[in-house]
């Protein structure tokens, strides 16, 4: 072995290569997980489609706890939420975000609009036809 460069041929280099798996691209026994920030996260498991009154439930509790610091007095399933300043833009982005880590509902860019995320009620139908 070359003090300074490391080993010289191939072999001398697997002598010091440390335990573990051999091949780096090689499958791992573990479970595959997914990824949210720096903590590995499993799979959600399956869950069955929750019928809209369930969800229009989750969707107030939500956003009465985020927007209106636990408040749901006044929260009627046609409140505007938008329009009428409880929800702001970035909001809305946090209510798609809920409904998708909640329910695993994934929109396009064409579902967010103003008519299906200014009331509960439409947050409620768009939630249970992505579903």
């Amino acid at each position: 072995m070359d003090p300074c460069c490391g080993p010289t041929d191939i072999s001398e280099e697997r002598k010091h290569r440390p335990a573990g798996r051999q091949n780096p691209r090689a499958p791992s026994p573990f479970p595959r997980t997914r990824t949210i920030g720096m903590i590995p996260r499993p799979p959600m498991p399956f869950a069955p489609p929750p019928d809209r009154t369930a969800v229009l439930a989750e969707l107030r509790a939500f956003v009465a706890n985020w927007f209106r610091d636990g408040r749901d007095d006044g929260l009627l399933p046609d409140t505007p939420l938008v329009t009428s300043g409880i929800v702001d833009s970035a909001g809305v982005i946090e209510v798609v975000e809920f409904v998708e880590r909640r329910f695993g509902a994934r929109f396009e860019d064409a579902d967010l609009s103003l008519a299906n995320c200014n009331t509960l009620s439409a947050l409620a139908d768009l939630v249970v036809q992505r579903r």
